[in-house]
């Protein structure tokens, strides 16, 4: 027994240790166009001369990334597994490789030094260009499906005016523009160079005569009171301090037409047996890690904290709208009552789909 459990513990470390070589095996592929030159079968010797690269070490390599499963052999020759063709021939592959370079770049080395976090250590602010590009990138894996759900928030279709706070580069903003031709929208931004893009980004959208991009902080900017039947604020919570959510919510609240809506869209950490089944928990996970490994970001919220400090705020309503299986992205939504109704009331029902 003792020797069987021996064996599955080692079996474990080893899949374990695979798993930490695959990604830069993976990032070298894409990088140095290796994955690209092996859509045609090619020996390593091929493979190293064409692209000027180490033969030893294309081979060390091509024999790594085999044993990984990116590549097919056929006899003496490489080639690139569906899964990596995949990566390069999709219409997301910017932001497939972008993911691939940020777990690489920011995630590894912060995982790498948790413990004298842990023990102490300064966690530096997260907001470099290299970083904030990658994160505005990865981001739009999910714009598509979240700007479908989008579509099943209370009187989201139904917004005829929409603020989006924190608008990074205006793709989603650009994104409900185009789908909801008779909608005007405003997007908020602090940096002026990411709202240069954002304004780009409506223009190429065809959308910039019914979307302005504004240059600010909500939390100072004057908007007319009950003025917007949507507010978005799109995987950017935690740049908001957990102690700060009251006051913006309430903020958020003044400035929504009766019945106007806020959709929250967020990771949140869980561990339902759905999200633990397709990774995505393990994912959310990690990403609260990493978040909290900086010194100007904060966690992933709790759910039931989050729907209290809404009702705190004034909604009369609040639920949630998963984006995949396993609600691990969702839409925390919450409506602002008529004139009159009773609002912040702990007996109410909330609607829920992502649980």
């Amino acid at each position: 027994m003792v020797s069987l459990e021996r064996g599955w513990y080692l079996s474990r470390l080893a899949r374990m240790l695979d798993r930490f070589a695959a990604v830069p095996l993976l990032r070298a592929g894409l990088q140095l166009g290796l994955f690209e030159k092996l859509r045609e079968p090619h020996t390593v010797e091929q493979l190293a001369d064409d692209l000027g690269l180490q033969r030893d070490l294309v081979g060390g390599w091509a024999r790594s990334t085999y044993a990984q499963g990116f590549l097919r052999r056929q006899g003496d020759c490489y080639r690139t597994s569906e899964f990596v063709r995949w990566i390069l021939d999709s219409k997301e592959s910017a932001s497939l490789q972008s993911l691939i370079d940020q777990v690489t770049d920011d995630w590894g080395p912060r995982l790498r030094d948790i413990s004298g976090f842990m023990q102490g250590n300064a966690r530096d602010a997260f907001g470099s260009t290299e970083e904030s590009l990658r994160m505005a990138e990865v981001s739009r894996l999910i714009e598509d499906s979240a700007l479908r759900v989008l579509g099943r928030v209370p009187g989201a279709r139904r917004a005829r005016r929409v603020l989006d706070i924190g608008c990074g580069y205006g793709t989603y903003l650009a994104g409900f523009l185009r789908r909801y031709r008779d909608a005007q929208g405003i997007g908020i931004e602090r940096d002026p160079a990411v709202a240069e893009q954002a304004r780009r980004q409506l223009d190429e959208a065809q959308v910039s005569r019914r979307g302005e991009i504004r240059i600010g902080d909500f939390a100072s900017m004057e908007f007319p009171l009950g003025n917007f039947d949507l507010i978005l604020l799109n995987n950017n919570l935690f740049y908001f301090p957990p102690d700060s959510h009251p006051a913006l919510f309430r903020r958020i609240y003044d400035r929504l037409s009766p019945r106007g809506v806020l959709a929250v869209q967020t990771p949140v950490a869980s561990a339902n047996w759905t999200a633990r089944t397709v990774g995505s928990a393990a994912w959310a996970a990690e990403f609260d890690l990493y978040l909290l490994t900086h010194g100007n970001l904060f966690g992933l919220p709790d759910v039931e904290t989050l729907r209290r400090d809404l009702e705190l705020a004034g909604f009369a309503e609040t639920g949630d709208v998963a984006i995949f299986p396993g609600g691990v992205s969702r839409f925390i939504w919450a409506r602002r009552g008529q004139v009159g109704e009773a609002v912040g009331n702990p007996e109410r029902k909330a609607g829920s789909e992502a649980s």
